[in-house]
């Protein structure tokens, strides 16, 4: 017994525009033959490669067919029969893919993270020098001053006391809130990640929103805010009690007054009646400032998306269902009923977002121009592969896209071809990804 992949013919659109023809009188062919032949109810090879509707075959579909014994006659038949083509090969070559473009987004992130750090060093360096020169400061010193300064902590034990230092700390600072934090935010929004993995075993969620299928009713019953705030605060209060600890037994302060020097420098008020003093000191400021001050402002932004989504929730929008309607009509302008006006997920969705300032009309606008630059190909005469004409992004304006763009190289390969050799194995591999986190 023969066993097919239904699959197999998509690695035949490759072959030569008179073989497609062949292949095309073939199937008109075998349509107008024997009804219980598989294939004469399958469309042309040349409509199934130009679909879009083939990135949408379920995954029931990919099961081997038996070929019937009366379709060795068929000359389609006898050509996939024939063909070399390896369906195992396909997976393996899916996993490639899949590890290259892994490969590809780690490499992106560590080049982007590289070049933070290496703006965070230079950053530093100058700083180190100039301060050196203007103020005659150690280097531990100037990083120290540096460190306080775009944290905002800004204890006041150490400043600039000429004019020129003065003058370069204005525009320095400026500079170095922005550098320092967006260089030592990926470090600390991994080890906050570490410490939240951990913490949060012990402040179990009674109910998981991220479930599609739980109802709004069920989760606003099953569901403890209580919890979801503590398990936002827990990474805070852990960095919180470390610098407490760090300042009752290496700085040899009292209990009060370690949980007063954490709490304000945390809090970056940092009044500067307790500071660091020794070189180790300093030392550990530099590590636990930025760490402590990111932990605190990550966990406050946390409090406030938990209390949005907590409105969200409990809003009952069934009681103004008719004043939702109203305000889609009058939103538009111009003579006429609107009575036949509908309400769209989208639009709903756009409003709630901006009735809870999650986001403003001129961000919506900009991203509505974004989306409309994405679809300028269609407006090409000579743009032919679009299977679509609604305004939606579609394989075949990605493709024209990639072509007039030239990253398709010199001798671009057809439509039929990129999406079969090209675009299809990276959504199968994109699909696998995404199933295995």
């Amino acid at each position: 017994m023969t066993i097919l992949h239904p699959r197999a013919s998509i690695h035949l659109e490759a072959r030569s525009t008179g073989r497609d023809s062949r292949v095309e009188g073939e199937d008109a062919h075998n349509e107008s033959g024997d009804e219980n032949d598989n294939l004469s109810r399958r469309p042309s090879m040349r409509q199934r490669s130009s679909s879009l509707h083939m990135l949408q075959v379920d995954a029931a579909n990919s099961k081997p067919l038996v070929a019937d014994p009366k379709a060795k006659a068929n000359p389609l038949m006898r050509r996939l029969s024939s063909s070399k083509i390896n369906p195992s090969a396909r997976p393996d070559r899916i996993k490639s893919d899949d590890a290259a473009a892994a490969a590809s987004r780690a490499s992106h992130s560590i080049l982007a993270h590289c070049a933070q750090f290496q703006s965070a060093v230079i950053y530093f360096a100058i700083g180190a020098l100039v301060y050196r020169h203007l103020e005659g400061w150690e280097p531990l010193d100037a990083i120290y001053f540096m460190i306080t300064t775009s944290t905002t902590v800004g204890y006041g034990d150490l400043a600039p006391a000429s004019p020129a230092g003065r003058a370069f700390t204005c525009l320095y600072a400026l500079l170095g809130t922005t550098i320092i934090i967006s260089a030592l935010s990926p470090l600390v929004e991994t080890l906050l990640d570490a410490v939240r993995a951990w913490l949060n075993h012990f402040v179990p969620l009674a109910v998981d929103t991220s479930d599609e299928n739980l109802t709004l009713e069920q989760i606003n019953t099953k569901i403890s805010y209580r919890h979801r705030y503590a398990r936002a605060m827990l990474g805070p209060l852990l960095l919180f009690l470390i610098g407490a600890l760090y300042a009752f037994f290496a700085l040899h302060m009292g209990p009060i007054d370690a949980v007063y020097w954490s709490s304000i420098t945390m809090t970056t008020i940092g009044y500067g009646d307790i500071a660091p003093s020794s070189h180790f000191d300093k030392a550990f400021a530099l590590v636990y400032l930025p760490i402590a001050v990111t932990a605190l402002a990550d966990a406050l932004s946390a409090v406030n998306h938990i209390s949005v989504r907590r409105s969200i929730r409990e809003a009952n929008h069934l009681i103004h269902i008719e004043e939702l309607l109203l305000e889609e009509v009058t939103s538009h302008s111009g003579a006429g009923s609107h009575a036949d006006e509908t309400l769209t997920e989208a639009e709903f969705l756009i409003r709630i977002l901006k009735k809870h300032n999650c986001v403003d009309e001129e961000t919506l606008t900009a991203v509505r121009r974004q989306f409309k630059t994405l679809l300028r190909s269609k407006k090409l005469a000579e743009y032919k592969h679009c299977t679509s004409k609604a305004k939606v992004l579609d394989a075949g304006l990605v493709y024209w896209e990639l072509r007039r763009q030239g990253r398709l190289g010199i001798h671009a390969p057809t439509y039929s071809e990129w999406l079969e050799k090209t675009w299809r194995p990276r959504c199968e591999a994109a699909s696998l990804a995404a199933k295995r986190k």
